[in-house]
């Protein structure tokens, strides 16, 4: 690749990057100042100005959030940061280089994690109520563990609330296993075992195994 080539790959890397980073700016902050008072189907009127710091437009975008996934919509903005870190550094480079494996592994990271929540939506009843999502774990949650297809159920519920609760913690750390690049099990390790960043860091990559 001659040097000008390189020069505008890197550069349209940095323009991804900084783009991801402003949209998971964008949306942290619409969901933390979320008031559900400025929507005018659940308020009327709705509240004018919008509590919210970005508007109609951040209501309605942290909304729709909650609704589908629930307080696990939370983790978006950091997935998308971590992204756009990693189209921007070196640092979480593997996010950029492996984008669609890795993208996949964050559906499984946000289903697993919503289902999770929908486990407990009794204890977490104030704070889903406060996003006015139908669940603790938003829609998605609710179908995972209630799906019905062609009168049929498929739904995690056939685990029971223990068997499910198991499989979506067990589904949860596996993405995370992926999207730390198989390092969580080192950071594990080093807090309870004592390996130091280096032991880490010297173990074999497990694609290259």
């Amino acid at each position: 690749m001659s040097r000008k080539a390189s020069d505008s790959h890197h550069g349209l890397n940095d323009v991804i990057g900084f783009a991801l980073l402003a949209v998971a700016v964008l949306l942290l902050v619409a969901q933390l100042s979320f008031d559900r008072n400025d929507l005018a189907f659940v308020h009327t009127p709705p509240n004018k100005p919008a509590v919210n710091w970005i508007g109609p437009f951040g209501a309605h975008l942290a909304y729709a959030t909650f609704f589908i996934f629930g307080l696990a919509a939370y983790i978006f903005p950091f997935l998308l940061a971590a992204f756009g870190v990693g189209y921007i550094t070196n640092f979480l480079s593997y996010f950029r280089e492996r984008r669609l494996w890795f993208g996949l592994w964050s559906a499984v990271l946000i289903f697993s994690l919503s289902g999770l929540l929908d486990m407990m939506n009794g204890p977490l009843k104030s704070l889903r109520e406060n996003v006015d999502a139908p669940g603790a774990g938003g829609w998605l949650g609710q179908t995972l563990f209630d799906f019905k297809l062609f009168g049929y159920d498929w739904g995690f519920w056939m685990f029971g609330s223990v068997g499910a609760t198991i499989v979506y913690l067990a589904l949860c750390f596996i993405s995370l296993l992926f999207l730390t690049n198989f390092r969580l099990g080192g950071w594990i390790r080093r807090i309870f075992v004592g390996e130091t960043f280096a032991d880490i860091e010297s173990e074999p990559d497990e694609e290259a195994a």
